[in-house]
């Protein structure tokens, strides 16, 4: 006696999509994600194919353009993409993004913008100056950091003391052979 089988299975995408849709409009969104164009078929209420002329399709939209024809119901099978093709991936979170013209009174700047001390140490003190820092890149240089201080203080600090002073510091880096980099 000889006994023979055999086993066929296939297994169904999760991807896939069959939707019935009733037309009331000649343009239908049918999915949120991009489908897949190797795979589309447009079939009519008796299960039927539509013509390929009678729609156009849009696959990155999965937006279906119907013709002159007109369906009451129709079925749609498709394939999404897989979801990492369709994910939106960003390097940041985007409700930090201010739409433009809006001004919330929360702005960030690298300069601080803090009012006038009112309180006066030292009240015949005088300062004027500047700090300054930047960045130095060339033709065949790396690009370096610099550094200035330039502030002159004078006046008196009571009765019996007076300042004045001159301090100055610049920040040149100095390359291996002993010459500044500038």
């Amino acid at each position: 006696m000889i006994l023979g089988f055999s086993v066929h299975s296939q297994t169904v995408s999760t991807e896939f999509r069959s939707q019935k849709l009733y037309i009331q409009k000649d343009t239908v969104q049918f999915d949120s994600v991009a489908i897949n164009p190797s795979y589309f078929k447009v079939l009519d209420s008796l299960l039927k194919p539509i013509k390929k002329t009678a729609y156009h399709v849009n696959f990155n939209r999965a937006t279906l353009y119907l013709q002159k024809e007109k369906h009451i119901e129709i079925t749609i099978e498709y394939f999404r993409l897989p979801e990492f093709l369709t994910k939106t991936y960003t390097s940041y979170d985007e409700n930090l993004i201010l739409p433009n013209g809006t001004n919330t009174g929360k702005m960030y700047s690298l300069t601080t913008n803090k009012k006038p001390s009112d309180i006066k140490l030292f009240k015949d003190l005088q300062t004027k100056g500047f700090i300054s820092r930047g960045i130095t890149s060339g033709t065949n240089q790396n690009a370096v950091t610099n550094a200035a201080l330039d502030i002159e203080i004078s006046g008196k600090l009571s009765d019996k003391v007076t300042l004045s002073a001159n301090i100055w510091d610049t920040n040149i880096h100095i390359q291996e052979n002993g010459y500044p980099k500038i």
